[in-house]
């Protein structure tokens, strides 16, 4: 239900940025977290935490994040030339995002927008099935939920083909998310990463406004 009430005010009502990012806000943290406090009766215990963070996960994130940052923009040198930038500035330019005001919401993106997705996804969404020892419902679950959440963000900017590319990538991106957490049981090292990822999407976000 939260993901479509996302890809509603994405799609249908196309609402400016700043609106969405309120909205995001109260769907992805302040919903669940009134949820878990005062039905589930279940405490927040996925929060970001270093407290069992080593040069083991250091090393996994650094490389995952190096490795997903890479991935991200290769894919996008590889399939530019199937991919309208005119149409992508004009689609962001819809909901408020111009090139003025870019470098302001690709701070948020990075690190905000990405803690939020992860909260949601990774932290109510996975490690709570994976409390309730629903191994396999959480992983496919949490990266298909991930997946589509994105339609709403994207759906007019590609192709069927892209978009279907662009899912699949997203879907993947969150099982290996997903494998981060498992063992810490909180979103520290997928949020880490996802930070990366998220950067290289800015990098692509500068190349549409012309500014590289």
């Amino acid at each position: 239900m939260m993901v479509l009430a996302m890809f509603f005010f994405d799609q249908v009502l196309s609402i400016p940025y700043a609106y969405k990012t309120l909205l995001k806000i109260v769907v992805f943290i302040s919903l669940p977290i009134t949820y878990s406090k005062y039905f589930a009766k279940k405490p927040i215990k996925y929060l970001p935490s270093l407290k069992n963070f080593g040069v083991y996960d250091l090393k996994k994130v650094v490389g995952l994040g190096v490795f997903t940052f890479s991935v991200v923009l290769g894919a996008y040198f590889i399939l530019r030339q199937f991919i309208d930038l005119a149409n992508i500035a004009a689609e962001l330019s819809k909901i408020g995002v111009t090139p003025i005001n870019f470098v302001f919401i690709a701070a948020y993106v990075t690190f905000f927008n990405s803690f939020i997705e992860e909260f949601f996804f990774r932290g109510y969404v996975f490690l709570n099935l994976l409390e309730e020892k629903k191994r396999y419902e959480a992983y496919l679950t949490s990266s298909l939920l991930f997946a589509l959440y994105h339609i709403g963000i994207f759906y007019t900017w590609f192709s069927h083909a892209i978009t279907l590319v662009a899912l699949l990538g997203l879907f993947f991106g969150g099982i290996i998310f997903n494998w981060l957490n498992h063992k810490s049981k909180n979103i520290t090292n997928s949020w880490l990463v996802h930070v990366a990822a998220d950067a290289s999407v800015i990098i692509v976000g500068l190349i549409v406004f012309g500014f590289i």
